[in-house]
């Protein structure tokens, strides 16, 4: 456990979120699961919604559908082990991120979730729902899913490479402005957030690539994301083909970071029931960009929960 990494003084969450935050121990005294929590008595007859981030990210990449969704839901959004608050002395992989959901939603007193991923954390979702189906009421998938059938990009097979990848994570250390320029591909428009929500970033990326303890999570989540996908096919394929639980797939319009195509072969693995569902004016992080319309997507979802 980085000793700098504390709670108190370590990427302070999005204004607006300091009030939701929670702690819960993990393992011991090793690590510690960040998370926050919109209404820890919860909502009578509605449930619980689990916001799971990405690689490289945290739970304040939700930060813009709590204002949305809190007064109607209970919303959950963890950082994963090793990602922004939650500290952990044990490689980050893709297992340990599932069994982190399934902690949170204990410590938090959830027994039924609609899990909404982002990016890899959709294919968490997809993990938890599959290992777990009793707790996973529905599921939503943005811009992210398993099995992937392009392969890596070359960039991306890059930065797996032992030394080669954490040498490149490093430099950022040496030149914030392009750390910052490294979130532009995310983004359909990055210049075209709000002040708040560039200074937010631009803080928030410094802060990622100069700890050494998100360094090792990324490094250690990607690589096993890499090493074990194929081998989890069959749960990654299960919990898209479960026609008894509401599911919906959304993507960003402009996502360069995940193609279309790779939504579109989700939604074809998913069944007929599921269609893609494209947001246009955003790239990978939709719900930063255009909140209003994941809100929508997953209204919906918890809609067609309480029918089933």
């Amino acid at each position: 456990m980085d000793s700098g990494d504390s709670i108190d003084h370590h990427m302070p969450p999005w204004p607006a979120l300091v009030p939701l935050a929670r702690v819960v121990a993990s393992a011991g005294e090793t690590s510690q699961l960040f998370y926050f929590d919109s209404a820890p008595e919860g909502r009578d007859g509605k449930h619980s919604i689990m916001l799971i981030h990405g690689l490289g990210d945290e739970a304040d990449s939700f930060r813009h559908l709590f204002p949305l969704l809190a007064p109607e839901y209970r919303l959950i959004a963890l950082d994963l082990p090793g990602f922004g608050r939650s500290l952990t002395n044990k490689p980050t992989t893709l297992a340990g991120c599932a069994g982190a959901v399934r902690t949170v939603a204990a410590h938090a007193g959830s027994s039924r979730l609609i899990l909404v991923g982002s990016s890899l954390g959709a294919a968490i979702a997809q993990l938890v729902a599959s290992e777990a189906p009793e707790l996973a009421a529905g599921l939503v998938l943005i811009d992210g899913g398993m099995p992937v059938r392009s392969k890596p990009s070359g960039a991306l097979l890059a930065m797996a490479l032992p030394l080669i990848g954490e040498g490149r994570y490093r430099a950022y250390r040496r030149d914030h402005g392009a750390a910052l320029r490294s979130l532009y591909p995310y983004y359909a428009d990055f210049a075209a957030l709000s002040q708040a929500d560039r200074d937010f970033l631009a803080t928030r990326v410094v802060a990622r690539v100069e700890s050494e303890g998100q360094l090792r999570a990324y490094f250690s989540l990607l690589r096993d994301t890499i090493l074990r996908a194929g081998k989890l096919e069959k749960r990654f394929l299960a919990a898209l083909a479960e026609a008894g639980r509401p599911r919906a797939i959304v993507w960003g319009e402009a996502d360069l970071v995940m193609p279309l195509e790779a939504g579109r072969e989700l939604a074809r693995l998913s069944g007929s029931d599921v269609q893609l569902q494209v947001t246009a004016g955003a790239g990978h992080l939709p719900h930063q960009e255009k909140a209003e319309a994941i809100a929508r997507v997953i209204r919906n979802v918890s809609a067609a929960c309480q029918t089933t």
